[in-house]
Formats: structure tokens, C-alpha cells, sequence
């Protein structure tokens, strides 16, 4: 029974019944691999010189687990900053980025906003989530990681603020890891985040969701704190770092400081809990009262969701026929639970790729801690914050699938845990199946593991960056610089096409006031680009065609990386359910 149960949930996480996705390779190549891996641990696993290196090195690291901590964030800012840089290219890519940007700029100018375009030229300057309000030229999204991105703005490196982020996360991670799971396990944590593909691209983008995983990670690591000592500052502070998490991505944060408030009230019914949640909870409502000020100074709205009262009435949480955008995925609009199973489905499975880029699913020892082992206690909490996510999301129409399943970069801390725990834990059941050595079993895991990992390194990584869905991520690349600087334009009006296309970056190639330039970047909008002409006479006017920037596959390679065969075959199935 336990081993039918596990094998149901690695065959949900594994198959997406709806969505393709980029992020997963070939089932035939994945089983190969896989078999592979085990073959080469169970060799590895009999090799005593194997095994007396990895103990040695395993207690290297044990002695010296501060300054492994320090070096393995400075890894993960490196590495992310290189990925930034040589694979995502140190530009916004993605509409989110575009609008995080733009309104990152206004506030590094030290205002809320920009001046609206004129009237009738506002066509020529599209973002999707950038708009015009009363003469107001502002992003809807909000302001919390654009706050941040002005930082490095102001500084002139803001390709490094994520990257920056992403070591503070790793040591917060660390510390939360040491309190809840002990110092050995914590380390395995840090060390499995260090090597997370999904964990170090979105480092190296600019997206919000790991400065929402910094504040909602350290929020908690207070919040436990508070409960430990019982004083009152570690709630406050934990209030605090709830309410910016809350104005960085504003549907996480009230989910996991709920799941951790509610959990711990429960475990210790004291006064002096109750108190320090009441505080907390003061923060974090401090936040939102901030976040809707915000919102209405900028819109007179206040909504605390301008992306619903500017852009679409549809795009809301919630179920039902009105809800959600034309791109959610499904052939009609909508949002049912059923749908909401299978966007969980669909993030599971990139997930399950992403998390490690192992060959099987990254999350089989999670899968087997719940089928076969035993959750610890300490580790309840971050086992209901994933569930408390996932919960908080399936009111939501969109999948969210871009930088991989990205809502739930914010479990990454209890993802790691559970994993560790389940690595720990999984010899035990290993052996105890298999009729082997505890010992060979332990070596065994571990070996799998390793080579798991050098398949991420050879394989995976490789196969994301140099094709999609990175490589020229959205059909972005450099051909409108090369553009410019092929023909030594200095001054002129630039329509960037085809008309209807991905304008997109461009869009913050202008000046704050795109007629403040020297030179204009517009979108094609056909024959009505000769207002924009008009309106700024004597500039020389250039056409740039956007082609299909992405990075052709051979056709072997992309059979042998991507065809899914039995994966095909299960998602036609998934279809034809209701």
C-alpha cells in the first residue's frame, strides 16, 4: 500500500497532464539516466577508498560548517551572477521584470512615478503591466522589490541585487535549517540549495520571488525566535519582515506567516504567545496598510491589488467563468478547482525537474519521508507552509510557470528540509526492502545522489541555458543593440516590430520621458506612426524587425532531450478527463 501511494505521487509529480514545459526533458532519456545513476551507485557504494573519502569529506565540512555556510553563499552569488550575465543576458526579459524596472527607476529618481505620454502616443510605449493614470506613468505590480532593484540602480549594478539577495537567503536558510532540523542536517540544506538549478536561475533574474523567499524565510526565523525566548522584539521584527514580504508579493506572505502563527498558537497556548502573534500580526498589517496607501496615492484606489483595478476585473483570485486571462493555458476562460489540480500538477512536475535537475523526480525523498518514514515534529511547520502555499495558489487561475515553478520558490526552505529528512531517512527503508547493509544502503544514497547531481551539471543545466527556456528568454535578445550600433544611430525614432510584437524591453531603452532622448524607441503601430513623426519632427526614423531569436535545435538533440514518449501518451489521457 505505502509503495503504491508512492508510486502515485511520484507519477503526478512527474507527468504534467495539461502543460508542456521546457523544463522537462525526455522520459525515455530521464529513465535511462536514472537507471544509470544507480548502476554507478551501487558501485560506488561497494568501493571502501569511495566511501572513506566521502565520510572524510562529510567531517571536513561538519568542522568547519561556519565558513562552509560563508563560501557556499558566496558560491551561490557567483553562480548566479555568472547565470545572470552569460545565459539570461543583465537585462529584464519578462513583463514582470519589465514592470519591476521601470518603476525601480522612478523611485532610484526619488519619485513615485513618471509623466504619462502624451495623449495618443501612449500605444507607441506598451508594457503589459505598466500603465497611465491621470497623467501618471507608473507599474501596477508591487512596490516592495522595486524598492529594492533602486538600490542597485542607484548603485549602477542592478543585475547584482538578486544574486545579493540570494546569499542573504542562503545563510537565513541556514540559521531557520540549524534551529528546526540540527547542525548536520542544516548544512545538507545549504549545500542541496547551493546546487538548486531552479534556486540559482531565478537569482539571476529579475524577478521578485527571491527577495519574497529572503523576508518570508527570516520573518519565520523571528517568529520562531519570539517563541523560543518569549521576548517581545523577535515578534516585532518578525511583524516587520512579514509586511515588506507582504509588499513584495502579497499573497505568500499572509499564507506563511498564517500557517506559522497558527501552527505555533496552537503548540505553546500561552499569554506571551498570544501577544507576540498580536505583534506580528501588527506588522504584517502595517505592510498592507502600506501597500494600499501606496496604491492610492499612485490611482486613488485603495485596492490592494492595482493589477485587477487597472489592467483586468478578470484577473483576480477566486473561482468561477469570469475569472482569469485568455493565456491561462485552458481553451476556455475560467477557474475551477480542477484546473487549480492541475496547475498544482504542472508546477509538481516542473519541480520535479528544477528543484536539482536530477533524471527522477527531485521530490522522491520528500515522497517517501510521507510514505515510508516519519515526519519529525520540528519539522511540522515547514511542512504545513508548503501545503498553506499551494492552498493560497490554487485560487489563482495562472499557473505562474516562468524561471520554473516560481510561486514556490518560498517553500524552498522547507523543500530542502523535508528533502534532507527524507535522504536521512530513506537508507533505513532502503535497506529494510532491499535486504541490504544499513551501511551500503547509506553509501548507496549518497553515491545516487552525487550522480544525480553530476547529471544536473552535464545534462540539465546545459539543456535549459543553451536552448529554452533561457536562452533568449522570451524571444529577447541583443538584435535591437547590435541594431544600434550597426548603423551608428545617435538620434532618431526607432520602431521596434513586427506591429503587434513583443516590444517589451524597449520599453526602458527610452529616457523616463521617451521624447527627453536622443533617441525614441516605439512600437510598430502601422500607419499611425506617423503621429509620432510628426509630433518629433526632423528625427530620422529607423525600422528594427524583431526575428525568432531562440536558439535552433538540432533535430537528433532535440529528440534524444525532449521527446516524452510515455509522457505524451499519459497527458492525452489527462485531457479527456473533465
Amino acid at each position: 500500500m505505502k509503495g503504491a501511494a508512492f508510486a502515485l505521487l511520484m507519477l503526478i509529480a512527474t507527468v504534467s497532464f495539461q502543460f508542456r514545459s521546457p523544463y522537462l526533458l525526455s522520459d525515455v532519456l530521464r529513465a535511462c539516466a536514472t537507471v544509470s545513476c544507480a548502476l554507478v551507485a551501487w558501485r560506488l557504494a561497494r568501493s571502501p577508498a569511495v566511501q572513506r573519502g566521502g565520510a572524510g569529506a562529510w567531517r571536513f565540512l561538519e568542522r568547519h560548517a561556519r565558513t562552509t555556510v560563508l563560501v557556499l553563499a558566496f558560491a551561490v552569488f557567483a553562480l548566479s551572477a555568472a547565470l545572470g550575465h552569460f545565459v539570461l543576458d543583465p537585462w529584464p526579459h519578462i513583463s514582470d521584470e519589465i514592470s519591476y524596472w521601470f518603476q525601480a527607476r522612478a523611485f532610484a529618481a526619488g519619485h513615485m512615478s513618471f509623466p504619462a505620454p502624451e495623449p495618443g502616443l501612449e500605444p507607441f510605449f506598451p508594457s503589459e503591466w505598466v500603465v497611465t493614470r491621470q497623467g501618471r506613468w507608473f507599474s501596477v505590480l508591487p512596490p516592495g522589490f522595486p524598492l529594492l532593484l533602486a538600490v542597485g540602480l542607484r548603485l549602477g549594478v542592478p543585475s547584482l541585487v538578486n544574486p545579493v539577495i540570494g546569499a542573504l537567503a542562503m545563510v537565513v536558510i541556514h540559521r531557520l535549517a540549524l534551529r528546526l532540523a540540527g547542525e548536520a542536517k542544516a548544512l545538507a540544506a545549504v549545500i542541496l540549495c547551493a546546487l538548486s538549478p531552479f534556486f540559482l536561475f531565478l537569482c539571476g533574474s529579475f524577478m521578485a520571488h527571491p527577495a519574497s523567499l529572503l523576508f518570508t524565510a527570516l520573518a519565520l526565523l523571528l517568529f520562531l525566535e519570539g517563541t523560543s525566548t518569549g521576548k517581545r522584539a523577535p515578534f516585532m521584527l518578525s511583524g516587520l519582515c512579514s509586511g515588506f514580504a507582504f509588499l513584495i508579493r502579497p499573497l505568500e506572505a499572509p499564507a506563511l506567516w498564517a500557517a506559522a502563527a497558527g501552527y505555533l498558537a496552537l503548540r505553546h497556548r500561552t499569554r506571551r504567545q498570544l501577544l507576540g502573534t498580536c505583534l506580528s500580526a501588527a506588522g504584517l498589517a502595517a505592510g498592507a496598510a502600506i501597500y494600499a496607501a501606496y496604491n492610492h496615492s499612485l490611482a486613488g484606489s485603495w485596492s490592494l491589488s492595482l493589477v485587477t483595478t487597472l489592467t483586468s476585473p478578470r484577473n483576480h483570485i477566486g473561482f468561477g467563468p469570469g475569472v482569469g486571462l485568455p493565456w491561462s493555458g485552458f481553451s476556455t476562460p475560467g477557474h475551477t478547482p480542477w484546473r487549480a489540480a492541475l496547475n498544482l500538477n504542472f508546477n509538481a512536475a516542473v519541480l520535479s525537474a528544477d528543484l536539482f535537475g536530477w533524471p527522477v523526480s527531485s521530490l522522491w525523498p520528500i515522497f517517501g519521508l510521507l510514505c515510508f518514514g516519519r515526519v519529525p515534529g520540528s519539522l511540522r511547520l515547514v511542512a504545513i507552509s508548503v501545503l498553506a502555499v499551494a492552498g493560497a495558489y490554487a485560487f489563482f487561475w495562472y499557473n505562474g510557470v516562468c524561471c520554473g515553478a516560481r510561486y514556490y520558490l518560498v517553500t524552498l526552505p522547507a523543500l530542502l528540509m523535508l528533502t534532507v529528512e527524507g535522504l536521512s531517512q530513506a537508507p533505513d527503508w532502503i535497506a529494510a526492502r532491499l535486504h541490504v547493509a544499513l551501511d551500503g544502503a547509506r553509501a548507496a544514497t549518497a553515491a545516487f545522489v552525487a550522480a544525480c547531481f553530476a547529471f544536473s551539471a552535464l545534462v540539465y543545466v546545459p539543456s535549459v541555458s543553451l536552448f529554452e527556456p533561457y536562452h533568449n528568454q522570451w524571444n529577447v535578445d541583443r538584435g535591437l543593440a547590435d541594431f544600434v550600433a550597426a548603423r551608428g544611430i545617435d538620434r532618431g525614432i526607432v520602431f521596434v516590430g513586427p506591429e503587434g510584437g513583443y516590444f517589451g524591453p524597449a520599453l526602458l531603452w527610452n529616457a523616463p520621458v521617451p521624447g527627453d532622448g536622443d533617441i525614441i524607441y516605439a512600437a510598430e503601430n502601422g500607419p499611425r506612426d506617423e503621429a509620432l513623426v510628426r509630433r518629433f519632427p526632423g528625427r530620422p526614423v529607423f525600422h528594427y524587425v524583431q526575428g525568432d531569436a531562440s536558439r535552433p535545435w538540432p533535430a537528433s538533440l532535440k529528440r534524444v532531450l525532449r521527446t516524452g514518449y510515455a509522457i505524451d501518451f499519459l497527458r492525452a489521457a489527462g485531457r479527456r478527463s473533465p
